[in-house]
């Protein structure tokens, strides 16, 4: 799997730019069922009414609980906006938030969150926000 940054013209919604794909394991249902985030997924799921225990089966033999959970997964995937703030636009991608030009998608730098993904599962951080002419990243290591 893998994402990008891509922009979308105003006036017809066609692509402008898509900038490079970067690998994205964290998107993959099997990578994240191994996280150690999914025991906590699991039980906030279960409060919702996706129960883990086996129910009855599509033609696939996949309980229906199961197929819920997979486009349940696929729907919860973050699909955010950049952050535009200052002529530029800021994103996080999975393990790392990237500046990136507004007008070509090239990046103009990009850092490295701490923490392992795969361990992990989904992003290390929130999508960034600005407040009073600054820009905050919330980690899942606190920084």
């Amino acid at each position: 799997m893998a994402e990008r940054v891509a922009g979308l013209g105003r006036d017809n919604a066609q692509p402008n730019f898509q900038g490079p794909a970067k690998e994205a394991k964290y998107l993959d249902a099997k990578v994240q069922a191994k996280s150690s985030l999914k025991a906590q997924g699991g039980a906030l799921d279960a409060a919702n009414g996706l129960p883990e225990a086996p129910g009855r089966g599509d033609a696939d033999g996949c309980p229906i609980e199961c197929r819920a959970r997979e486009r349940f997964h696929h729907a919860s995937i973050p699909r955010f906006p950049p952050l535009a703030f200052r002529r530029c636009n800021f994103n996080c991608m999975g393990d790392e938030i990237c500046c990136t030009d507004p007008k070509d998608g090239k990046t103009r730098w990009s850092v490295k969150l701490k923490g392992d993904l795969e361990k992990v599962g989904g992003h290390l951080a929130a999508p960034p926000a600005a407040a009073g002419g600054s820009i905050f990243l919330a980690t899942l290591e606190g920084m």
